[in-house]
């Protein structure tokens, strides 16, 4: 005769029962991963929307700052702040007293504004390493053409970048009635420079500004000994 001794005397005696609750599995629905994923894109678009929001900020402050110094380099034509082209350029040659030639031949070719006093304008010359006076728009289309660099008519229509070797210069077109073109030192792209206000645009768009510490690294040039 069988007799059962139910659960309590069986082999399932030796193992003790759990009876802890369990906790259901935790199930991530579609839905939610879908919002998820929205909610990474939305912040990556704000993250970027930011940074070229503050570049585009920066710009127009720096903009906004060259305009100020442009327009007080404009009114040295006229008025109270007018500067005499050879006493300015006396005075700061007395200022350099150390030339740096390294970083004077960084800047040769470029149009360097002075940023710290009412926005002089200068250029540094590619022959002579020294830089000149530009004084009003008036004076500085004489002074870059007196610097500049005769060629053929050939040669200025050949390129739309010019060679490396042009880079900052000023080049007469000796075959078109000796018209002129500033080749950006940046791009090496030509820029008309036929008159006072091609000059003006010029010094607007292509001026850099510089301290007054840096400028005074880079040696003076007196135009009136230019032939």
């Amino acid at each position: 005769m069988v007799i059962n001794l139910g659960d309590n005397y069986g082999p399932g005696a030796l193992r003790k029962k759990d009876n802890t609750p369990k906790t259901p599995e935790a199930k991530i629905s579609p839905e939610l991963i879908k919002l998820i994923k929205i909610a990474i894109v939305l912040s990556v678009i704000i993250v970027v929307y930011l940074v070229l929001f503050s570049k585009i900020i920066d710009y127009r402050t720096e903009t906004m700052l060259w305009s100020e110094v442009y327009n007080n380099f404009k009114e040295w034509k006229e008025g109270d702040v007018a500067i005499e082209p050879k006493n300015f350029t006396e005075k700061e040659s007395a200022l350099v007293v150390e030339p740096d030639m390294e970083f004077t031949k960084e800047m040769r070719g470029y149009i360097l504004l002075q940023t710290e006093e009412n926005g002089e304008a200068w250029y540094v010359n590619q022959k002579d390493n020294k830089k000149y006076f530009l004084g009003s728009p008036d004076k500085a289309y004489s002074v870059l053409r007196k610097l500049g660099e005769s060629t053929t008519n050939s040669f200025i229509k050949k390129y739309t970048r010019y060679p490396v070797g042009t880079a900052g210069k000023v080049l007469l077109d000796a075959e078109d009635f000796g018209k002129s073109y500033y080749i950006s030192p940046k791009t090496r792209l030509a820029f008309p420079l036929f008159n006072t206000e091609d000059t003006a645009k010029i010094l607007r768009e292509q001026g850099v500004g510089i301290s007054n510490e840096d400028l005074r690294k880079i040696p003076v040039g007196d135009i009136e000994s230019i032939d």
